[in-house]
């Protein structure tokens, strides 16, 4: 339970899914030891009579040993009571969203299902899922349990009870200065966009590796096997895993924002081209699908503009604080005022 909460006097941070890393390990090591032991078993626990061909079920089940990624980034999730802004945020891999003010935190409760865990409700939606705020607890006998009742459920109750003082007025800026970046982080060059969209493309990235991996097989044990789809998927795998690696960084020494694709600079915008945000509401088949927060800039001897897409958001409410950090993300690389 050490490792699944920290508590100090600036912030509070639990981690409710760090039961997920184990789980993982143990599918992991599942998958590994089926090939293993189907392969002695056809050799009848002869080591030296394995072949090459033999190892085949290794390859098969690489798509599902990626499949067990998702345990390990969930499991890094974490619930942070910020004293210095009163807000309560979710901490993925990728970046920090802000989920309520203190003043907007209702009761905390525990749900029975499977096991026992602490949700914290918001006043606004007091019949809702809530936040999961702790680990799974086996039952009442449960020392994590007591533990989290008797250190952690007082200290999280306490910085709820904290009040602003009457002065204070929320200044991104101030937050900004100070690092807290939701959506970005620093870099060697300067910025780096968090990543946290390309998560979207993981469960077509591991549907495509099983597809590819399963028509390679069947074409190299059959030689009737279906050729179109084992290359129809690698060719799909490979696009997807080119996006995958997309990233954005604001360079402040060049002036230049760069998009790099496998690691590598694929292309680059002059900061003194910035033309201003382009917000482009997305519709599929007449249903709404997201909004692309969009940078423009001025091509070069020509009145026309080129976008560079940044992030794309499902719900609206989020788009306003990402510009505001962006602005202050281009204002650091020396584009001047950025402008909507």
């Amino acid at each position: 339970m050490a490792k699944s909460y920290q508590i100090s006097k600036e912030q509070i941070v639990t981690r409710p899914l760090a039961f997920l890393a184990p789980v993982g390990i143990v599918f992991i090591v599942m998958f590994l030891l089926m090939p293993v032991m189907v392969t002695l078993l056809s050799v009848e626990g002869n080591i030296s009579n394995i072949t090459a061909s033999d190892m085949k079920g290794m390859v098969i089940v690489m798509p599902f040993i990626l499949a067990c990624i998702p345990f390990f980034t969930y499991s890094r999730r974490q619930i942070i009571f910020n004293a210095a802004d009163h807000t309560i945020y979710r901490q993925t891999i990728f970046r920090r969203k802000p989920l309520l003010k203190f003043n907007e935190a209702g009761d905390i409760v525990l749900k029975i299902g499977m096991g026992q865990s602490y949700y914290l409700k918001a006043l606004a939606d007091r019949y809702g899922k809530g936040y999961r705020i702790s680990s799974s607890f086996s039952g009442e006998k449960d020392k994590d349990k007591h533990e989290f009742e008797e250190v952690v459920l007082p200290a999280i109750r306490q910085m709820l009870a904290l009040q602003p003082a009457a002065n204070l007025v929320y200044n991104s800026k101030v937050l900004f200065e100070a690092g807290i970046l939701n959506y970005y982080t620093e870099h060697p060059q300067g910025y780096i966009l968090k990543p946290g969209g390309l998560l979207k493309l993981l469960p077509g990235l591991i549907i495509l590796g099983l597809g590819a991996c399963y028509g390679w097989y069947t074409v190299i044990t059959n030689p009737g096997g279906d050729k179109a789809l084992a290359v129809g998927t690698s060719v799909g795998f490979v696009f997807m895993v080119f996006a995958f690696t997309k990233r954005l960084i604001f360079d402040t020494s060049a002036r230049q924002v760069i998009v790099y694709y496998l690691g590598l600079p694929i292309s680059r915008y002059a900061l003194a081209n910035f033309a201003g945000f382009n917000i482009v509401r997305k519709t599929y088949n007449g249903l709404y699908s997201g909004t692309d927060v969009r940078l423009k800039f001025q091509k070069p001897s020509s009145h026309s503009t080129t976008d560079v897409t940044l992030a794309d958001f499902n719900k609206t409410n989020p788009i306003e604080p990402f510009i505001a950090e962006t602005e202050y993300v281009l204002s650091k690389a020396g584009s001047g005022s950025a402008k909507l």
